[in-house]
């Protein structure tokens, strides 16, 4: 994408995120590099199913995904199903996604995501930000590869 901003999406997808994803992708000013899921609207497990039948429903392109953090660094997770339902997606039942996450944590698709980039990347976060805590104690050279991050809250 010719003049598209490259970003990282950072996403506990429940209702909220699915709407941001569908949008990022969608968008011709960005260009959706790598999504990171953690723990939070939804257990993790269910956040990274939703992400991949929402990146289906959108229509895009290979974007790699990865799970991260499944809770918080210090508090017990409190999902949100009182609001984004069972499923984290109003409980839809969108169909299972034939694609697969990567097989790596998500700190390390971040690392290597930021690494492979000719020049610093957004990261967008719209979850807890336990992966991007996780990424910059463990591997604080990527810094500078980090253009901004951009929060939801």
């Amino acid at each position: 994408m010719s003049g598209a901003r490259p970003v990282i999406l950072d996403v506990d997808t429940g209702v909220d995120d699915a709407l941001a994803i569908l949008l990022a992708v969608r968008h011709a000013a960005l260009d959706v590099r790598a999504i990171m899921c953690t723990g939070g609207n939804a257990p993790l497990a269910q956040v990274v199913q939703n992400t991949l039948r929402v990146l289906d429903a959108a229509g895009a392109g290979a974007i790699p995904v990865a799970a991260g953090a499944h809770r918080p660094l210090l508090e017990a997770p409190q999902h949100a199903a009182a609001i984004h339902g069972s499923d984290g997606l109003a409980d839809l039942g969108l169909p299972d996604s034939s694609r697969t996450p990567k097989p790596v944590h998500a700190v390390e698709l971040l690392r290597r995501t930021l690494a492979a980039s000719e020049e610093p990347l957004t990261i967008i976060s719209l979850a807890p930000l336990t992966n991007i805590a996780l990424l910059l104690r463990m591997h604080p050279e990527v810094i500078d590869r980090i253009e901004r991050v951009v929060m939801m809250g």
